[in-house]
């Protein structure tokens, strides 16, 4: 897999662009946004084509047009599955931040986040120095305040206390960055959480898109970090199976919900 981002401006990136543009769409089924909304526009091959003709200028940059380059969520199904190992996801992401675009992607403002989460967890569960960091990730914290405070309720009721609010919490993983192609700053930020979370035994990840940057294109570029990463939703069911087939019955399908 490759472990740098391209470039769309790399004496290769025409011939990439092209490779997909020609293939006869062989990700199209394992591609998961293609597949959830059965637009075949949608899939790898449909989305590096319009990336392929507007680079052309074949086409306009309409919104529609521009839409499409935000139907991907990098999970790299596609690159996982083609011979020639093409960055798909990379190449998206870099083509967002060269087309503007509204898609209400939360800005990162230190402040306002730390009021969002004091707000959303209550300061029984703040605690500096923890060994086990709650990281919301940007995209929940701002977005979905109320599944913040829902998943401490949640700990709570399942008496899982070890689970905290720490200065890291509000680090910024990078991945907003990166998904719209300022790969620099991606790194930097990623960089800095990975450092600083190497204090901390577990960090416990509520946001998809954070999860799979910290555990999955971090370490794509030799950035790693010494604490266990993992979701939520599997340290919750860690615990509770520890305690043994009566604790996992406490796991309704209102909890469920809160965090899967």
């Amino acid at each position: 897999m490759s472990t740098t981002s391209p470039r769309l401006d790399a004496h290769d990136a025409p011939k990439r662009l092209d490779l997909c543009t020609f293939c006869p769409n062989l990700c199209l089924d394992v591609c998961p946004v293609s597949r959830a909304t059965g637009n075949s526009a949608w899939s790898p091959w449909g989305k590096m084509s319009l990336l392929t003709w507007l680079r052309r200028q074949e086409i306009h940059a309409e919104a529609s047009v521009i839409d499409a380059l935000w139907r991907c969520v990098g999970c790299q199904a596609c690159t996982t599955l083609c011979e020639h190992d093409q960055p798909v996801s990379d190449m998206l992401f870099e083509a967002r931040g060269l087309y503007e675009h509204d898609h209400g992607v939360p800005t990162h403002s230190p402040s306002r986040d730390a009021e969002l989460l004091a707000a959303a967890v209550p300061e029984r569960f703040h605690e500096e120095h923890a060994l086990v960091c709650y990281l919301p990730g940007l995209r929940v914290l701002r977005g979905r305040p109320g599944a913040v405070a829902a998943t401490f309720r949640v700990l709570e009721t399942l008496g899982i206390d070890e689970v905290a609010v720490t200065p890291a919490s509000l680090l910024d993983d990078g991945s907003v960055a990166r998904e719209l192609g300022r790969t620099g700053d991606a790194l930097r930020l990623g960089k800095s959480l990975a450092q600083r979370g190497s204090r901390y035994k577990e960090i416990l990840v509520h946001d998809a898109h954070a999860l799979r940057q910290l555990k999955a294109w971090l370490p794509q570029q030799d950035i790693f970090t010494t604490a266990r990463v993992w979701s939520v939703a599997e340290a919750i069911e860690a615990r509770l199976e520890r305690r043994g087939a009566s604790a996992l019955d406490a796991l309704t399908p209102e909890t469920r919900r809160v965090v899967w």
